[in-house]
Order: C-alpha cells, then structure tokens, then sequence
C-alpha cells in the first residue's frame, strides 16, 4: 500500500519515524482492545439493565391491574363478576407471556 511505503522511505531518508517499537505498539494495541471490550460489556449490561426495569413495570402494572379488579369489584358477589375478574387476569398474564415470548423470540437465533 502507498502509506506503508510512504512510511518506510520518510524512515530511510531520516525524515520522519513513524514506527512503533515493538513493545510500544503492542502495549498500545493491548489497551485499545480492552478498552473497546470494557466498553462493550458496559454498554450490553446497560441495555439488560433497561430491558429489564420495563419488564418489571409490564409486571408490576399487570399486578396492580389483577388487584384493582379485584377490590373494584369487590362488593358483586355474582358469578358473572367472578368470571369477568377471572377473565381480565386471565387475559393479563397472557399479554405478560407474549411480552416475554416477543422479547427472548428477538434475542435468540431465528
């Protein structure tokens, strides 16, 4: 390539050295790679972080959901009641399951 010969001629006519020593370059590449993995996990364990503060709210809210029903509702002791309470947290934690399906669907291999 033309900038490796251009490096090795300004090196020969003792213009300019842009070499590394040895050590030096790979010291230099040694830091380089583990910074950029450092950054690489915390950036992954930030994302999981995220992923799973919303999926603790998607729980917590569908709880609160089942538990609102319930007291709302408390006073109608009829079968339909019972039913319609047994319904919306019936269809909560089925919303629950397709959220999470949704979620380790996307990070497996397809």
């Amino acid at each position: 390539e033309m900038r490796t010969l251009m490096i090795y001629l300004m090196k020969q006519k003792d213009v300019l050295d842009l070499t590394f020593h040895s050590s030096v370059g790979h010291s230099f590449m040694g830091l380089l790679v583990s910074f950029l993995i450092v950054n690489r996990s915390q950036i992954s364990y930030n994302r999981f972080m995220e992923y799973r503060r919303h999926l603790g709210t998607c729980y917590r809210t569908c709880r609160e959901l089942g538990q609102y029903t319930a007291v709302y509702t408390f006073q109608t002791q009829t079968q339909e009641a019972a039913w319609w309470r047994q319904e919306v947290c019936y269809r909560t934690i089925l919303l629950l399951r397709v959220t999470m399906d949704a979620v380790l669907w996307s990070s497996t291999d397809r």
